[in-house]
């Protein structure tokens, strides 16, 4: 697989002290409308070592599922 364009890490965002995956998925919409060609979730920017497993796939979950399907 080949990739061209920006792959975009993904601070995570929180409403007080929990994970937000709507506002997540709603980053990744915005996003999308500029041709951002990947994310990366849980990466780079550090706290993902602080989250739990079920925040983490809430996270993932929403995240995939706004995303498009490659085509």
């Amino acid at each position: 697989m080949h990739r061209r364009g920006v792959l975009l890490p993904l601070p995570t965002p929180f409403a007080g002290d929990a994970v937000a995956p709507a506002r997540l998925a709603a980053a990744i919409g915005r996003y999308e409308a500029h041709g951002v060609s990947g994310y990366l979730v849980l990466g780079s920017t550090g706290e993902a070592a602080l989250l739990d497993e079920d925040e983490k796939v809430a996270l993932l979950v929403a995240a995939r599922a706004a995303i498009p399907a490659a085509t």
